[in-house]
């Protein structure tokens, strides 16, 4: 060392006086030139001293400078050289700035060297697992291959042979003109079916409109009849044959609705239902002429089949989810060009394209299903319809074969024992939407990741009795900063591998661009203006000042009540003092379930109200308002909890005790979810059975069998509500991991059987005791995702909180020692979460892959199309009109026959 510091102090020296000499030999030089270096200089002109004296001069000045700074180097080093002489104190004074630190933000904080080792190997002991689990032993739900469940699919159940033709793409269910209802000759206001019809289209509905006109031109009648003699008006004109009932505008709407249908191209078939009380009209979309005409018009994107690819001579896995083939929007030209230059064998679009079986087209049935809904949205509202009574009900259909194929790999109880989790999440998208898909994902994914946790909690729960038993505090350590560590880890890891498969899916189904297409509620209210985008068409308009009015006031009372309830949770905790025991714990979650109902019976009232314009921002709201009181109902009580025994406790035990109390709320809570949950699919099976009981008591014989595509109109209806609901509990339930996992591990079980069975239970109902649901588009799963970010964050503090007011080396310090240990908690997270982002990015490589894989295919494709010529096509709507039943036109009800007496022959027909 003292070697080093000598060289050290050498190489300083000899290196200052280089550069003194330099300096004096450029000042000579510039003197020696004429030149004149410096003010002095400038003085004394070189012309008043001879040659040979300046030289000795400078030469002088020069020797004098270079002893001088000779002088303070050595000075210098000599006092460098002494002071690291006592380097061996370093550590010392690094004790003692510590110490000082310590005195000033942490006053009476110890270190304890045990809880620092115990929490360590916690935290690297569960970084271990996680890495062979997440890295190793996770298996994504990527491949569009069914391969998995080849055996499964072998043994599936069939479709009845009678009913695999009955899948229409949607379903109206009209009242029965010829059955007589209560409300049937109840009088329509003409504001009614203003509501209901759009006014942009006034040459759709002839009939609807007709019977408004006449309800106006009776009403005129009316009010001068009226004023010319009351007893006229009372005795020979009644209110009854001034008004249109109810029905005549039912049978109306159903006829024109059917003539719309059949001007649109769509097929359309119509049955009376069992007990002939209901009409049942099916459209579908089977004519590839009149896709043509669609596809033609819009902008639906179609897959290339996967032998296209090898066509073009590019070399890729078809197994390899990075090697799915690009979408085009269609093209006719495109096709008949491949087919000149070779590509294809023929002009087929199916060659092309990717065929699916639901529709046996080149189109999927969600793709025509968007076809038709754009065509019935942009002519009447079919949601005021059902409201003001004029359509019993409107649902996509669900589809035999797809729902056999679904239940064999994914919607059955069974699959609850596979632990891998994994969903064929393509088919999931082409049967249900991207929506819906997103959220049966999220699932999926935090399943796999709950399973990892679940190991480290229960070996953290058998430690700590095991610790207890024999006296072992172990509980106050481990559990609060250990395992709390943990949990930020984990919560870190699965958000990211979580956005990994969210961009994947995102790419794979061509979502980059979705929030440009966005869809208008039929509800919304507003009056026709121009549009911003565009002057030149006009487009429903509400004014925004008034529309944050009314956001405002709906936010104003949804904080009122979430304030209200905190309030009276936290009175309910004071009058038990927080000693919680089993019974004051299932009055507790009943009073939360209930609180919830009258909330949530609330919100679409409240959401309603809003009247928003497009339907993702109805869905944002929605998710808002009731994400904002689930979070005040179901934490407030823990909160509080732990605020009462952080600050007022007696005793020791004040830790274990909290646990306990919140092990025992939350099982309830979840075991309330799951019963919940499960109710469903029994409410809708007693509801059936106690209409065919009602139905067999009326006529006094067994009632007809029901088929499959009939039964599905008594189904539940998954509305917008339903789907925020079903993912609020799994969100909720995670936050009860993320806020209360360090104190009481077995929260985490809890939460996953809440996860896997909510996974099974909502499958099993969609696919069982449920309407299709509309299919919904969007681009991952959206604001949950900053849902799950504030739980995050709040469980960091939370964390921080128990650690500082339940950790031994905390006991009895001051506020700032308190204070200051939560912000150092905070600190650490965030680096912890930094240093994930490294070590396990959101980004995955197999994304960018699989966009370069396409773009490369869209590249190739167009090179070998090459220019080609194509004859215009016929506009396939200007063809002849497929020949129907005019049953409905003629008003010849009698001759409508229910499903059973179709015969077979023609079903094959209808669809």
């Amino acid at each position: 060392m003292r070697l080093l510091i000598s060289i050290v102090g050498i190489s300083l020296v000899v290196q200052g006086c280089a550069a003194v000499r330099s300096h004096h030999a450029d000042r000579a030089e510039a003197a020696t030139s004429g030149l004149r270096p410096d003010s002095d200089a400038a003085q004394s002109p070189a012309k008043d001293v001879a040659p040979g004296d300046l030289e000795e001069i400078l030469h002088d000045e020069l020797e004098e400078g270079v002893d001088k700074v000779q002088e303070g180097l050595s000075k210098s080093a000599n006092r460098t050289l002494s002071e690291m002489q006592h380097i061996d104190e370093v550590p010392n004074e690094l004790r003692r700035a510590l110490e000082m630190v310590l005195v000033m933000f942490l006053p009476k904080w110890h270190f304890k060297e045990k809880i620092f080792w115990e929490a360590a190997v916690t935290v690297f002991a569960s970084l271990a697992w996680f890495y062979v689990y997440f890295g190793m032993l996770l298996k994504r739900d990527r491949s569009e291959s069914l391969d998995r469940w080849h055996g499964s699919l072998m043994k599936m159940q069939k479709p009845d042979a009678n009913t695999i033709h009955l899948s229409p793409d949607l379903i109206l269910v009209f009242h029965h003109p010829k059955f007589e209802y209560n409300d049937g000759k109840k009088e329509v206001h003409p504001a009614s079916i203003d509501r209901v019809l759009s006014q942009h289209q006034e040459y759709r509905f002839p009939r609807v409109r007709e019977l408004r006109s006449s309800m106006m031109v009776r009403r005129m009648s009316s009010s001068l009849e009226r004023a010319a003699t009351a007893t006229k008006a009372l005795i020979g004109a009644p209110a009854d044959t001034l008004a249109v009932p109810n029905h005549m505008v039912r049978t109306a709407m159903l006829q024109d609705l059917y003539e719309a249908f059949q001007s649109w191209g769509f097929n359309v078939k119509v049955f009376s239902s069992v007990d002939n009380d209901q009409i049942f009209f099916c459209a579908s979309l089977r004519s590839v002429p009149v896709i043509r005409h669609y596809l033609s018009q819009g902008t639906f994107p179609l897959q290339l089949r996967s032998g296209v690819v090898k066509k073009l001579g590019i070399k890729q896995n078809p197994s390899d989810p990075a090697s799915s083939p690009p979408s085009v929007p269609y093209d006719k030209h495109l096709v008949e060009r491949l087919s000149e230059h070779g590509v294809l064998d023929s002009a087929d679009e199916s060659e092309l394209f990717q065929t699916f079986t639901g529709t046996a087209t080149f189109v999927s049935s969600l793709q025509c299903l968007d076809i038709m809904w754009d065509n019935l949205v942009g002519s009447l509202d079919p949601y005021a319809a059902i409201d003001e009574g004029f359509l019993v009900a409107l649902f996509p259909a669900h589809n035999p074969t797809r729902i056999a194929e679904l239940k064999a790999t994914w919607a059955n109880w069974r699959y609850l024992l596979d632990l891998s989790f994994v969903q064929p999440l393509p088919q999931l998208r082409n049967y249900f939407g991207t929506r819906i898909t997103f959220i049966f994902g999220w699932n999926g994914h935090y399943c796999k990741a709950l399973l990892a946790l679940v190991t480290v909690a229960l070996l953290m729960e058998v430690i700590c009795r095991v610790g207890n038993s024999f006296a072992i505090p172990l509980l106050k350590t481990r559990q609060v900063l250990g395992f709390s560590i943990v949990l930020v880890v984990w919560a870190k890891i699965c958000e990211n591998l979580w956005h990994r498969e969210q961009d994947f899916f995102t790419e794979l189904w061509n979502l980059r661009h979705h929030c440009s297409v966005r869809t208008i509620r039929p509800q919304f209210q507003g009056e026709q203006k121009a549009s911003p985008v565009d002057e030149s068409i006009t487009e429903k308009q509400y004014p925004k000042h008034l529309s944050f009015y009314r956001q405002l006031l709906t936010g104003c009372f949804t904080v009122f009540f979430c304030g209200l309830v905190a309030c009276c949770i936290f009175v309910w905790m004071l009058i038990f003092k927080g000693k919680v025991d089993v019974v004051s714990s299932v009055m507790l979650s009943l009073q939360i379930k209930v609180l919830e109902f009258v909330f949530h019976t609330m919100v679409p009232i409240l959401t309603d109200f809003e009247n928003h314009k497009h339907q993702d921002e109805y869905h944002n709201s929605l998710l808002w308002k009731l994400f904002a009181f689930d979070f005040v109902n179901n934490y407030s009580a823990f909160f509080s909890l732990t605020i009462r025994f952080a600050w007022g406790c007696d005793h020791g035990d004040c830790l274990f005790v909290l646990r306990r109390q919140v092990s025992v709320c939350l099982s309830i809570l979840c075991a309330c979810s799951i019963a919940s949950m499960l109710m469903n699919g029994v409410i809708v099976r007693l509801s059936l059975w106690y209409e065919a009981y009602q139905l067999q008591k009326q006529t006094g014989s067994e009632m007809p069998e029901r088929y499959f595509l009939e039964e599905q109109a008594k189904y539940a209806v998954i509305n917008e509500q339903e789907e925020v609901q079903n993912m609020l509990t799994l969100v909720i339930s995670l936050g009860f991991v993320l806020l209360f996992g360090g104190v009481a591990p077995l929260v985490v079980p809890c939460c996953l059987c809440v996860f896997a069975v909510q996974l099974r239970a909502f499958s099993v109902f969609l696919t069982t005791d449920a309407q299709r649901p509309y299919p919904q588009e969007s681009s991952g799963i959206g604001n949950w995702q900053r849902c799950i970010s504030f739980l995050m964050v709040v469980g960091v503090l939370y964390s921080a909180v128990l650690f500082v007011a339940f950790g031994p080396s905390f006991e009895g310090t001051a506020l700032l020692a308190k204070v200051t240990g939560m912000v150092c908690f905070c600190l650490a997270s965030a680096m912890l979460w930094a240093l994930i982002d490294i070590v396990c990015p959101p980004t995955d490589s197999e994304t960018d892959l699989l966009a370069k894989r396409r773009e490369h295919v869209l590249t190739k494709l167009m090179k070998s199309a090459g220019p080609g010529v194509s004859s215009p096509s016929e506009d396939p709507l200007a063809l002849e009109p497929l020949k129907q039943s005019n049953y409905i036109v003629d008003a010849a009800w009698d001759k409508i026959p229910n499903l059973q007496l179709l015969r077979r022959s023609s079903w094959g027909n209808l669809f």
